[in-house]
């Protein structure tokens, strides 16, 4: 009705006022408009007659408008078209309400609207509430309608509407005081459901000794706000975040707002390009290897300057070569050969590398070809295996680490040596054990290189090292590159020594590390704790090599680091991107809730490094 009244207001203020409203919504402006048409199209001998006829018919029924009130028509239909469904409507009102035609307020009849609106909702409300619609509806229909007498000023529903007023404003101040103690400064409360607000107050009420250590915490956030800290006072009220961890999240946040000030303020920093800093550690890569292959063949050019010509010289141990060489398959064997050689094997081959086995089957023991003997991996080198590689020689190096794990025979023994504790034989000592409690003089390497992120290595610097290594940055920015995987397996003790259920998953982690397009670039390893558990992901892992043949190019000699499976003892010094650990040892039964304390060599000294 209200854009109906709008639309006929603002067209019949463009008409001549002259014009009789009531007669407008009777007049046969239809007929007018085909005569008007018929009219046009006479001649224009004729058409100005008719015309006429139609302007003076006009003004007689609607009264006086313009010269030429044929243009009118379309305006006076839309007026009479919109009286029509006015008077459809008005028809359809019930008493009292403020229409009264066209001379009704357009102020007056949309306060009307918005008030009986507005009415609705309430209703709507109260009904989601519980109560009844159809007995509002009526209770409604009674006060405001037929005891409208009672709506006057100091009737009934007058004195109640203002005492329901009064409460509420005094509900309103008292939600404010409420506020004011409860919601920080600046920020918006919420709106809560009134039972939720008396809930409450009701709780303050009930835990007056503890409002002091309340206006305690309140007071302290409306300080931390003040000084910009109302975001970390919110995390801790919302337990978002933990109070344990307040200090660390906050040095956290002050280091990256810090950063970007600290890196202003020095030159070197704010000129730092990433672009620059690249290419100076790719050229830096570049000349290193260069120098490296440079360094190579320097060494190798001046000790080929030493070898003396085959053709001219007149050492004996040439010639015992030479005289070899000549029979073939009729040579004496290696250890003849390079007794009777003596110090000219040295001139050919300076250098060579050799295992302790080796040593004592090929180099006669009386014989000191060498200036200096290195152990590599000393740690894991046996005293009688070391003592006859060191006799042959002037001097020792013996390299290695105290901190890994000893030698020992666990890894040689069989499935069925088990005695079903899990124990082992002790350990046995090594060369290098033997060096320190002699106390050979020692050089200590501190720098820790091969782990990319500082987790991997972080355990073992404080527990073993005393927190001596020196590590290198990441941009890994992971709390920890370790991960624990828990599988509900079975380590079958005194049987196989393996745990089936474990090796199954380690390789179907492994083949899906290997197809995922985001990961197979990483080289990836497995390691285990005991032989059999390696050779039972062996096993499984050449099922799935075979079961796949795309698999294959991530194994063999060609790869630059291929994927291996080892045990404890033989990937010392091995190193890759991912590292798979199955531990295998577990509960030896479905659902135990308890396990063997036995983790094999791990259990020995040495054996956490």
């Amino acid at each position: 009705m209200l854009s109906l009244l709008e639309r006929w207001q603002e067209v019949r203020s463009a008409l001549p006022k002259s014009y009789r409203d009531e007669a407008i919504a009777t007049a046969p402006i239809a007929a007018w408009t085909a005569e008007r048409s018929e009219a046009q199209g006479r001649s224009f001998l004729t058409r100005g007659g008719a015309l006429k006829k139609l302007r003076a018919a006009i003004t007689s029924q609607i009264g006086q408008g313009g010269e030429t009130p044929e243009n009118d028509l379309e305006k006076l239909a839309e007026l009479a078209s919109l009286h029509r469904q006015m008077a459809e409507i008005a028809g359809r009102l019930p008493d009292g309400t403020p229409w009264k035609g066209h001379g009704t307020s357009v102020q007056s009849l949309q306060a009307a609207i918005t008030g009986g609106e507005a009415l609705r909702a309430s209703m709507l409300r109260l009904g989601d509430a519980g109560h009844d619609i159809v007995t509002l509806r009526a209770a409604l229909r009674l006060r405001l309608c037929e005891g409208r007498d009672l709506l006057e000023p100091g009737g009934a529903t007058d004195r109640a509407s203002a005492d329901l007023r009064a409460g509420l404003d005094s509900f309103i101040a008292a939600e404010a005081d409420w506020h004011g103690l409860t919601v920080p400064a600046g920020q918006t409360p919420e709106l809560q459901p009134l039972e939720q607000v008396i809930a409450s107050t009701a709780a303050v009420a009930d835990r007056v000794r503890r409002l002091n250590a309340w206006c305690g915490w309140v007071s302290a956030r409306r300080d931390a706000e003040e000084k910009g800290l109302g975001a970390l006072a919110r995390a801790l009220e919302t337990g978002t975040l933990e109070h344990e961890g307040t200090v660390e999240v906050f040095r956290t946040a002050y280091c990256r707002w810090a950063a970007p000030e600290l890196i202003d303020a020095s030159p070197l920093l704010r000129r730092f390009s990433a672009t620059t800093h690249a290419a100076d550690i790719s050229d830096f890569r570049k000349l290193d290897a260069a120098f490296a292959g440079l360094t190579a063949a320097y060494v190798r050019a001046r000790l080929s300057g030493e070898i003396p010509d085959r053709q001219t010289t007149a050492d004996p141990g040439l010639g015992v070569l030479a005289r070899q060489l000549q029979r073939g398959a009729r040579a004496a064997p290696v250890r003849q050969l390079v007794k009777e050689m003596g110090t000219s094997l040295t001139r050919l081959t300076p250098c060579l590398m050799m295992s302790p086995l080796s040593v004592a089957q090929f180099l006669p023991a009386e014989s000191e070809l060498f200036d200096l003997v290195v152990f590599d991996e000393a740690s894991q080198i046996t005293v009688p295996d070391a003592i006859g590689a060191i006799a042959r020689g002037q001097r020792s190096i013996i390299v290695g680490d105290p901190k890994q794990m000893p030698p020992t025979n666990f890894f040689s023994r069989d499935a069925g040596d088990d005695d079903g504790d899990g124990m082992i034989m002790a350990d046995l000592e090594s060369i290098l054990d033997e060096a320190l409690a002699a106390r050979v003089p020692l050089h200590r390497l501190t720098g820790h290189y091969r782990s990319r992120h500082e987790s991997l290595i972080a355990f073992s610097n404080y527990a073993y090292y005393e927190g001596q290594l020196v590590t290198y940055p990441s941009a890994d920015t992971r709390d920890t590159a370790v991960r624990l995987e828990r599988v509900e397996g079975v380590y079958a003790r005194g049987k196989g020594c393996n745990n089936p259920q474990e090796a199954q998953s380690v390789v179907a982690e492994l083949v899906a590390h290997l197809k995922d397009p985001a990961r197979r670039h990483l080289s990836i390893g497995v390691v285990t704790l005991n032989t059999e558990q390696q050779r039972l992901v062996e096993n499984l892992l050449d099922e799935a090599r075979r079961s796949d043949p795309s698999l294959e190019k991530y194994f063999g000699p060609k790869v630059s680091e291929p994927v291996f499976v080892k045990n404890l003892e033989t990937v010392q010094g091995d190193q890759r991107d991912v590292i798979l650990i199955s531990i295998c040892y577990g509960p030896t039964e479905p659902g135990a809730q308890t396990i063997s304390m036995n983790f094999g060599p791990l259990n020995q000294k040495g054996g956490g490094g």
